[in-house]
């Protein structure tokens, strides 16, 4: 229950969704599984506590490493290509200006 002010202004549920389900995505931070979940009516096992604040499921000092890895080889792969655009573009005026 989600108590304010010594009066209860809502209440949180909890559900158990099957090992096996297909969760779509929902939204921006939603799941939506393939089959019904049950509400959890035995508490030992699942649970909410206060005070707690859920972790993230990412590591961001190494996604900033492999965003960094990824826009220099992105930096890497555009230079050659202008590279090789201009040689091109050499070639055909050094081979086509000879008329």
């Amino acid at each position: 229950m989600i108590n304010q002010g010594g009066r209860q202004i809502g209440a949180v549920g909890l559900f158990t969704i099957p090992a096996n389900a297909k969760l779509t995505r929902f939204d921006t931070s939603g799941v939506i599984p393939d089959q019904a979940a049950q509400p959890a009516l035995d508490f030992s096992q699942a649970g909410v506590m206060q005070g707690f604040v859920e972790g993230s499921n990412v590591n961001p000092i190494l996604e900033m490493t492999r965003l960094i890895e990824l826009q220099r080889a992105f930096e890497s792969a555009a230079t050659m290509i202008q590279s090789n655009e201009r040689s091109l573009g050499d070639a055909i005026q050094t081979l086509g200006g000879a008329k």
